[in-house]
């Protein structure tokens, strides 16, 4: 396969330890060591000296894609990962470092050039390498083991993330448990973070109402391990009313859904939910 022998090159392979999975689009990779360190360095050791690698081909995209080229949506995904950097919003998406190769070339990365410097990206066999810190896993394989007094809070958490990034003018366009990774802090509190930008697009009325019901859904799985409808969230009727015009395709303004997902924050900020009043009757 093109792909794998790609990204053993001789420069690319400084950076990539041992293969931790594979996608349709991407592999992930242990840093190596050496890199690792110089991560560990360059971020004051926040982030510890443990990171993984993500590679995504980009050279499977050599076709023109809806609205521009593989070059202008690589540059625009870019950008959008430099926005977060920018906004120092490693607390939202843990992402570290990103880096573009073409073919064997180290040609562009987030500390030696500018987004804004790169209208274009060359054709050939192109490859963008995005770093992060090593998590402990995701919210898909812990919800139905997740603590009750901490289901309360992890929800909290992952409607901020949605905030945060909503005012930075992206959308997460794929949000879902297997998305939030999260860490258990040495307190025993358990802290999250989205993951995977693929999809992500510039804010508009649509992406953002979008992302809100991928919350909701994803919310239901925190606080019950499953997805539900608004109307089953029995013990909180202020909470299915909200939920239910978060997930209205049709009957609600952009407006009154951006005041509704306000008001989720308010709900989950002021209510302390209790065993009994998690495991809602069927």
């Amino acid at each position: 396969m093109v792909f794998k022998r790609c990204i053993h090159t001789e420069k690319m392979h400084r950076f990539l330890g041992k293969a931790l999975g594979s996608g349709a689009q991407a592999m992930v990779y242990h840093a190596k060591d050496t890199y690792a360190k110089e991560l560990a360095a360059l971020t004051d050791g926040v982030f510890g000296n443990r990171f993984v690698v993500k590679v995504v081909n980009y050279t499977m995209y050599d076709y023109d894609l809806e609205g521009g080229t593989v070059a202008s949506d690589m540059v625009h995904k870019l950008s959008m990962y430099q926005r977060i950097l920018d906004h120092e919003l490693a607390h939202v998406i843990p992402l570290v470092h990103w880096m573009v190769f073409l073919g064997e070339s180290h040609i562009l990365d987030k500390f030696n050039n500018k987004i804004e410097d790169v209208k274009t990206i060359p054709a050939g066999e192109t490859y963008l390498l995005l770093t992060f810190p090593v998590l402990d896993g995701t919210l898909a394989d812990i919800c139905h083991t997740l603590p009750l007094r901490h289901r309360r809070d992890v929800c909290l958490q992952m409607i901020y993330i949605i905030q945060a990034l909503h005012s930075i003018g992206i959308s997460h366009y794929d949000f879902h448990p297997g998305n939030v990774m999260y860490s258990v802090l040495p307190n025993g509190d358990y802290y999250v973070r989205a993951i995977d930008l693929d999809m992500a697009l510039d804010i508009d009325t649509d992406a953002r109402a979008y992302d809100y019901k991928a919350l909701c859904f994803t919310i239901s799985h925190v606080l019950y391990d499953k997805f539900m409808i608004a109307a089953e969230f029995r013990q909180h009727g202020e909470l299915s009313k909200c939920i239910l015009k978060l997930t209205d395709d049709k009957n609600i303004s952009e407006r009154e859904r951006m005041y509704q997902f306000a008001h989720l924050g308010g709900i989950f900020a002021k209510t302390q939910f209790t065993a009994e009043e998690l495991y809602y009757e069927t």
